[in-house]
Formats: C-alpha cells, sequence, structure tokens
C-alpha cells in the first residue's frame, strides 16, 4: 500500500507530498498541477501512454498538468520520494500577464509534460537539498519556486526577445509593458493607462492585446479580478461585498454575476464548499501520517 503524508495550504501555491511506494507499488499525482519531484531512494520507472522512462535515487521530476501516468517502484524495493505541487495561477501578484501566459500554453504542450533532470546536474542537486532542509519555513516556499522557474531555463527566462539595432514597434512596447507588471495589477488598470505605458491608442492596445492573449483586455482583467477574489475567499474571513470592492468590481451583484457565471455557485457557497473540501484533506492527513 503506497503510503502519503500531504500538506495542503488554501489556496494552494505549494502543495507538499511525501510518498513511500511499495516493491511493485504505483503511485499517481494526487491532483493536477505543475509538480517538481525528487526520488529520495529506490529505484522505478515513470510509465505513461506505454513510454517507460527510469527512475534513480537522485532525479528530480518535472511533470506538467497535462501528464498522465504512474510512478512505479521496482520489484526489489521501495521508492521513495518527496514532491511538490505549483499553483501558479495562485502567483498573480509575481508573476506577469506574459509568464502567466507562457504556464497556460507551457501546461498544454507536450514538450513540457515530462522533464527529467539527472542526479549529475545541478538543478537535481538543488531539488535534493531543498528536500532536505525544513518545509515548514518561509526558506523553503521561496526556494521551491526558484528552482521550479530554473527548472524551464531560457524558456521563460527570456520570454520576450527584443531587436537592439531598432526602436520597439508598438506590439513590442506592449509586450514590454505587459512583461513587466504583476497580473495583480490589471484589477484596477484602465484600458488608457495600459495605452499610455504602451505608447500607443487605447484602441491599437486592445488589438493588440488580443492578438497576445486570445481575450479582450476586459475579459484578462476580469479573469485576473476573480483570482484575486478566490484568493480572499480561501485564505481569509473577509466579507463579500469587501472582497468584491478589493478586488476591483464595482458592485456585489456584478461579482456575484462574473463568479457565478465561471464557478457555477456563489462566492460565500463556493467558499463554504473549498474549506469543508480543506478539513477533510487535513483529517486524511493526519490519519496518514499516525502510527498504526
Amino acid at each position: 500500500m503506497v503510503s502519503s503524508t500531504g500538506i495542503r495550504r488554501w489556496p494552494p501555491p505549494l502543495t507538499l507530498e511525501k510518498v513511500v511506494i511499495p516493491p511493485g507499488g504505483e503511485w499517481s499525482l494526487p491532483f493536477a498541477g505543475w509538480w517538481l519531484i525528487h526520488i529520495q531512494s529506490g529505484a522505478g520507472y515513470a510509465l505513461s501512454q506505454g513510454s517507460s522512462h527510469p527512475l534513480e535515487t537522485g532525479v528530480a521530476l518535472r511533470f506538467s498538468p497535462l501528464w498522465t501516468g504512474q510512478l512505479r517502484s521496482s520489484q526489489l524495493g521501495s521508492l521513495e520520494l518527496q514532491a511538490v505541487r505549483f499553483d501558479w495561477s495562485q502567483l498573480g501578484g509575481l508573476i506577469s500577464p506574459l509568464e502567466e501566459q507562457f504556464f497556460l500554453t507551457a501546461q498544454q504542450s507536450p514538450e513540457f509534460a515530462f522533464h527529467p533532470i539527472p542526479p549529475p546536474h545541478p538543478l537535481a542537486s538543488a531539488v535534493q537539498a531543498l528536500f532536505r532542509s525544513s518545509t515548514n519555513s518561509v526558506t523553503f516556499r521561496v526556494n521551491a519556486l526558484a528552482l521550479f522557474v530554473e527548472s524551464f531555463g531560457a524558456h521563460l527566462a527570456n520570454p520576450i526577445p527584443v531587436p537592439a539595432k531598432r526602436p520597439p514597434d508598438a506590439p513590442e512596447r506592449v509586450r514590454l509593458v505587459l512583461a513587466t507588471i504583476p497580473s495583480r495589477e490589471l484589477i484596477h488598470l484602465q484600458v488608457h493607462d495600459l495605452a499610455q505605458r504602451a505608447n500607443c491608442t487605447p484602441r491599437h492596445l486592445q488589438r493588440i492585446f488580443r492578438d497576445v492573449f486570445g481575450v479582450s483586455f476586459r475579459e484578462k482583467q476580469t479573469q485576473a479580478r476573480l483570482d484575486c477574489a478566490v484568493q480572499l475567499l480561501g485564505r481569509t474571513d473577509t466579507k463579500v461585498v469587501n472582497v468584491a470592492l478589493d478586488c476591483g468590481f464595482g458592485s456585489v451583484s456584478l461579482f456575484n454575476s462574473h463568479f457565478k457565471k465561471r464557478f457555477r455557485v456563489p462566492p460565500r457557497k463556493w467558499r463554504d464548499r473549498i474549506r469543508a473540501e480543506d478539513r477533510r484533506h487535513e483529517a486524511a492527513s493526519t490519519r496518514a501520517s499516525s502510527p498504526p
């Protein structure tokens, strides 16, 4: 029987799991999302859609939400691992709209579904050191996010090539602006504010914005406002009316309408469901970690 202990906080930018897979056993990722895993001891395989990748002690693995499969331990012994799950949608204050767009695109690309990092690689050693540190500290959470970002290398480090021999044109200026502001800033920005920063007309900006993101500025802003609302509803006891105003909605009725359209339930009912689910998960984790 697979032994797993989990720590979950809502909203969950990070979810931590410690897993022991018995000889010949299998384990599947318990939640959809991005995962960074370190094999602490043992050997086995990562199995997905007919493919098999060998696993050994010290290897680090990154999985995207697109990956479907199991980790299987060798028949000769258990496979012990530690895993941390990242929910980039909860990091709106730390990532820019273009970085957010990168994750949206990457999580749908087979190229990013499974990425093994062998033990000789410095990043694998850094992941090993991460899980040997105290997982209850803020340093662990900060370092975990840093290593997760580092695992993408140039894909995320250089998302916007800017020509050096000529001034940037309007689309490039818009991209540059969107790369330097946190997604959360979109909550209170107006189109003319963003257009002024990019030195173009509001109409031109809206056209470029749709070309880049596939949705209008207003739709993207509503998404950012709802993401902010989800964090406040799950993390705090802030009244729904104050959540609506803090997240940029002009009225509670407008907030309720957008929220119900996206999540199928009103904000207050959503909060009750999430907290009940969180209590069940914590109770299950307590039982799993208690001695028999």
